[in-house]
């Protein structure tokens, strides 16, 4: 019976030291952008989502730190998957207002090519910063964009075209990002609004 259960204690160590693959964390990162397209309009298994992914980078970042367990190519895609896991952590705080992260443009578009929503721009080059349009679903988020090399404090204004409701605000906007204004998960039907005047100081 000890016998039995030192082989066993071995098997089970065995298996505990195996390390994941490149696969399985591109396999994790895929499924969190899935998840996340279905679960938008839900803002605890967002903030759970953004949770997963934000474990999903420590993860990647410990596996780069056994370089000696893996191959040169393995270890280059790792760091691909490790930039990918940290975009998409900060598109699902910025675009699902699930956290406190603020997304460059690059990681923004990044992390769409696993999640996938339809992006386009509602207002470019009439203000400082551009609006963005993110589609997912029923789910909308509207973003401003600072594509200029200053760091700005961004105030606007904006109205429902239904004109049942409104809104104004003022964020820090740093260079080269994006940060959502506006999403319609707690009144889905509203889906369309109009933002302007939109002011920049820089900081």
């Amino acid at each position: 019976m000890k016998m039995f259960l030192t082989v066993l204690s071995i098997i089970c160590l065995g298996f505990s030291e195996i390390q994941e693959s490149p696969s399985d964390y591109d396999y994790q990162l895929s499924s969190i952008a899935q998840e996340f397209r279905r679960e938008i309009m839900n803002e605890e298994a967002c903030e759970s989502l953004y949770r997963d992914a934000e474990d999903l980078v420590d993860e990647i970042d410990e596996a780069l730190d056994e370089e000696d367990e893996y191959t040169y190519e393995d270890l280059l895609r790792l760091k691909n998957l490790q930039e990918e896991a940290e975009a998409l952590e900060n598109f699902i705080a910025s675009v699902g207002d699930c956290g406190g992260s603020i997304p460059s443009i690059k990681q923004i578009n990044l992390a769409n090519q696993r999640v996938n929503a339809h992006i386009s721009y509602v207002i470019s080059d009439k203000y400082c910063v551009d609006i963005v349009l993110v589609e997912i679903d029923d789910f909308v988020s509207y973003l401003a964009e600072n594509k200029s090399r200053y760091n700005y404090t961004v105030s606007y204004k904006w109205n429902a075209l239904n004109g049942i409701i409104s809104g104004e605000g003022y964020m820090g906007l740093a260079k080269y990002s994006m940060r959502q204004i506006y999403n319609n998960r707690e009144d889905s039907a509203t889906k369309n609004i109009s933002i302007f005047g939109v002011k920049c100081v820089e900081f």
